[in-house]
């Protein structure tokens, strides 16, 4: 009635039979042990029967059906994967003249009931003395097994259709592996498609314009340059949103896009409010402190409002000289890679407004875990972009005679200014003007981007 190891195979089980007031005898022939253990009284109710009637605490899934013509009881009861039944016929009523409560006669044999317990290895034997108690042995049976293919006959899917229902049945883990690696390495016919067929299965896909955009300009060629991809998108990640489609220069960038609409009202008001007193000029410079790059170009435009050559977009110019003002403001102030505050605390460090903060570390920053903004050498590179091409906005065309000044108020070096100049498509010419070094910015429609930089073999 033990399991049986492997290991003891051929042996002999030694058995050690208890009684609760007799001695132990045991066997030392094996190492493997069973205890019998005699015990007086019922068994665990279980299924268990008084007077050949059910007792009334069965489980829940099982049931007594008694049929009165054929005197007989039925027991049926399930499990998740088997079920169980039992019919007992009871003998005819005598018609003797006998007590109703006289017990029965005892029964030639004595029946004993015995429970297996796994973990202490013994199996707990007990004695039924209650001659009323009867034991009802039930059939066991497994319910049918259901097939892994279903809807489909097996005769009716290819081999591949079988083979694989065949592995998946009975096969190991490590080739179901094996089938799933040569599954996924499989191409077909149909999935190798021309960049027209990809763009039209994919038209009924919801995305975004730059994206749709890109995908129309690129299946009008007949082949897709990997490095030309990669390129393309690195510059979109260091460069603000721009139009290539644009037919003036001022409209390839926008500066509203840059500073984005909250940042924009709030610059807004602060400029109408100067601009309502004697001298907007000396009302703004009062307000904060301007780098000498940024004041030159604010005093010039000062100088055209006074002159009444205003061109209608001056006070926008203002605006975004201010927010250039702002940025530089966070030039100075992010001298490490990481600051663990809040954007109240690094508003309040840098000497701009909230809003400005929020804006400028929208853009240039990335959040870190537990709080606090860090930046990388790819978001530098994106705000010194963005910076000088901010100053070519807040000028006429987007031309600029002499960017050096904001150059040198930056820190930069002139080479890495010059070279983030010409990733944003503008023309860069170093100059003498009155025995000064000169760098002349210029920002030219058609954009043209440079191209990749291919090493000599």
């Amino acid at each position: 009635m033990a399991k049986k190891d492997k290991s003891s195979k051929g042996k002999k089980r030694k058995v050690t039979q208890e009684e609760t007031k007799d001695t132990t005898t045991t066997d030392t022939t094996t190492d493997t042990t069973a205890t019998l253990v005699f015990k007086s009284g019922p068994a665990p109710p279980i299924l268990q029967f008084t007077s050949n009637a059910p007792a009334s605490d069965l489980p829940n899934n099982f049931k007594v059906t008694q049929d009165e013509a054929s005197n007989s009881t039925t027991i049926t009861g399930s499990t998740d994967t088997c079920t169980y039944t039992n019919v007992t016929v009871s003998p005819p009523d005598d018609d003797s003249d006998s007590d109703d409560d006289q017990l029965p006669a005892a029964p030639l044999t004595t029946t004993f009931s015995a429970v297996y317990d796994e973990s202490t290895n013994t199996f707990t034997v007990y004695h039924e003395d209650n001659l009323s108690t009867s034991l009802r042995p039930l059939t066991q049976n497994i319910d049918v097994y259901k097939p892994v293919v279903s809807d489909h006959s097996l005769s009716a899917s290819s081999l591949k259709d079988r083979r694989d229902a065949l592995y998946k049945s009975f096969g190991s883990s490590k080739k179901l592996k094996v089938l799933k690696a040569q599954a996924a390495n499989q191409v077909t016919v149909d999935a190798v498609v021309a960049g027209s067929t990809m763009y039209e299965s994919m038209s009924s896909v919801t995305q975004s314009k730059s994206n749709s955009d890109f995908i129309k300009s690129a299946t009008t060629s007949s082949a897709l340059d990997p490095v030309a991809l990669a390129l393309e998108s690195s510059r979109k990640l260091l460069l603000p949103p721009y139009d290539l489609s644009a037919k003036n220069p001022r409209d390839v960038y926008s500066a509203r896009s840059i500073i984005g609409p909250e940042s924009w009202a709030g610059i807004s008001r602060v400029v109408d409010a100067c601009g309502h007193k004697a001298s907007w000029l000396s009302s703004l410079l009062e307000r904060d402190d301007y780098p000498e790059s940024i004041l030159k170009r604010l005093k010039l435009i000062g100088d055209e409002l006074k002159g009444g050559k205003d061109k209608g977009n001056d006070k926008d110019k203002i605006k975004v000289l201010v927010f250039l003002r702002h940025c530089w403001k966070f030039h100075g102030y992010m001298k490490k890679n990481a600051v663990r505050k809040s954007v109240e605390e690094v508003a309040l460090g840098m000497g701009v407004p909230e809003y400005a903060a929020l804006r400028i570390l929208e853009l240039f920053t990335q959040p870190l875990d537990g709080g606090g903004y860090g930046v990388t050498k790819q978001l530098k590179d994106k705000k010194c972009v963005h910076m000088l091409l901010l100053m070519m906005m807040s000028s006429e065309g987007c031309q600029v005679g002499n960017i050096k000044p904001l150059v040198k108020d930056m820190k930069m070096e002139v080479g890495a200014a010059m070279e983030l100049l010409r990733q944003a498509g503008c023309t860069v010419k170093k100059g003498k003007v009155n025995g000064e070094d000169v760098l002349g910015v210029e920002l030219k429609v058609p954009v043209v981007f440079p191209g990749v930089k291919r090493g000599r073999g």
